[in-house]
């Protein structure tokens, strides 16, 4: 009987733990409430990156590892999680760099992207 409940649904040991669903971020502690401040105190007096920094340790949930984020000689690097996407980026004092996936093609045709471009301007 092992045998078969192994294929035809034996519990198995080591099940992942996913999670589904829009991520909350209702519950922050007063650590993060204070990081947010800062954040938005930083931003304000025009000191851009600590204010990212900040913001970044306010978004942080260790639990989920939805944010990572270090300083090198480009300036702020990070990587956020935001639902099935990976956001990578970058932050000085002059500009935010953001890049991800969206979408994969094989090829794009010009009345599609027309469209598109159409859609984003709105």
């Amino acid at each position: 009987m092992g045998f078969f409940n192994k294929l035809f649904g034996g519990k198995s040991l080591n099940e992942p733990n996913i999670n589904f669903g829009r991520y909350s971020d209702s519950y922050r502690s007063e650590t993060q409430q204070a990081a947010f401040k800062r954040s938005v105190d930083e931003f304000e007096k025009g000191k851009y990156v600590a204010a990212y920094h900040h913001f970044f340790q306010f978004l942080k949930d260790d639990a989920e590892d939805n944010v990572k984020f270090w300083e090198d000689e480009k300036g702020l690097q990070f990587e956020l999680l935001q639902g099935s996407k990976k956001i990578f980026g970058f932050a000085d004092e002059q500009r935010v760099e953001v890049e991800t996936k969206v979408a994969i093609a094989e090829t794009l045709e010009v009345d599609f992207m027309k469209r598109l471009m159409e859609k984003i301007i709105r």
